[in-house]
């Protein structure tokens, strides 16, 4: 009887250890998933196209390659997009973002 009284502390013991391991408040940040898109797909999501019109330039398109992969972040996704040269130069010479919102400049009181 004493060996099982000696075994359940010990039990009880080790499964509070465990449990006080991980509450210290850290969380194992995710891997972010990746997913590869063709540019002409990527185009489709509005929200891909905003994030990539802010995180990309057309000095991308400085050397010469056949097909132009860039990786964009969109929340906790990262998408690798690829396409061929004239699908970039169209993507940057046709699509412009206009903000929903202008932000009118501050009042000044003469007061």
């Amino acid at each position: 009887m004493k060996t099982l009284r000696i075994a359940m502390i010990a039990a009880l013991v080790a499964v509070t250890m465990v449990g006080m391991a991980n509450a210290d408040g850290f969380k194992a940040c995710p891997k972010k998933q990746v997913v590869n898109l063709p540019l002409d797909q990527a185009l489709q999501n509005p929200t891909l196209v905003i994030q990539m019109y802010n995180q990309l330039s057309p000095q991308m398109l400085s050397n010469n390659q056949l097909v132009y992969t860039v990786y964009v972040v969109c929340g906790k996704t990262v998408f690798r997009i690829s396409g061929t040269y004239d699908q970039w130069s169209m993507f940057f010479k046709h699509v412009k973002i206009v903000p929903k919102f202008t932000p009118r400049p501050p009042v000044l009181s003469t007061e």
